[in-house]
């Protein structure tokens, strides 16, 4: 899961504002559609490209707008005054969705992120530093994500509500960890400063973007090398 940390807010949004709006649906209209594009550049370059829950490759052509606080969620008043606030938005991919139509899957159950979440609203906010502190994300070696945060509802949250070890996620995680394997393998031993060095070139992002799963691969060669 992505570490947010949220830049300003694009100023066609604060202006968009001012002009009235107050829902997330005038995004739509004929003056909302520029507002909206700016406000998919300017999430998806503040999470350097991944998505805020796998952490898959999106781009502002592919990404989709999730709203932390839910605009149909339990409490539909408070999601819908959060509608066009921005710092209730996330960027994610589309769970999915593409990949099951190319390999003609129909289990709703191969869906993750937001196409899996819904209107649920998690216990823990990937953009508050606090919570995201608490996540205690980890990998196993079979590809799927855990936690172990002390926040149980978060921690079931992860298969239950965002249901991020589907197939499909375990076998890129798996894959990315084997990119690891495979450095240490022709590399060697590494020494603590050449180790350091190779997981500070993995947490640094290149023409503003990381790869995907990357927190994955610091995992593994914090822990394999």
């Amino acid at each position: 899961m992505v570490r947010i940390i949220k830049k300003w807010e694009p100023k066609e949004l604060i202006e968009f504002r001012k002009k009235g709006a107050v829902s997330y649906d005038e995004l739509d209209s004929s003056d909302g559609v520029i507002v909206k594009e700016k406000i998919q550049q300017s999430l998806c370059a503040e999470q350097f490209g991944l998505c805020a829950y796998c952490m898959c490759t999106i781009t502002p052509n592919t990404m989709k707008i999730e709203h932390f606080y839910p605009r149909n969620g339990a409490n539909k008043k408070l999601g819908e005054q959060k509608s066009l606030d921005y710092s209730n938005m996330l960027a994610v991919c589309d769970g999915g969705i593409k990949f099951n139509e190319e390999h003609n899957i129909s289990n709703e159950d191969n869906l993750s992120c937001d196409a899996a979440k819904g209107n649920k609203l998690l216990s823990l906010n990937p953009s508050v530093e606090t919570d995201y502190r608490q996540m205690k994300i980890r990998y196993s070696s079979d590809g799927k994500i855990h936690s172990d945060s002390l926040n149980l509802s978060f921690k079931a949250e992860i298969e239950s509500v965002l249901n991020l070890n589907v197939p499909r996620l375990i076998t890129m995680r798996k894959a990315a960890k084997m990119k690891v394997i495979d450095y240490l393998k022709k590399n060697g031993k590494l020494t603590a400063t050449k180790k350091n060095e190779r997981i500070k070139a993995l947490k640094t992002p290149k023409d503003g973007l990381l790869p995907a799963f990357y927190d994955v691969s610091v995992f593994f060669m914090e822990k394999l090398a």
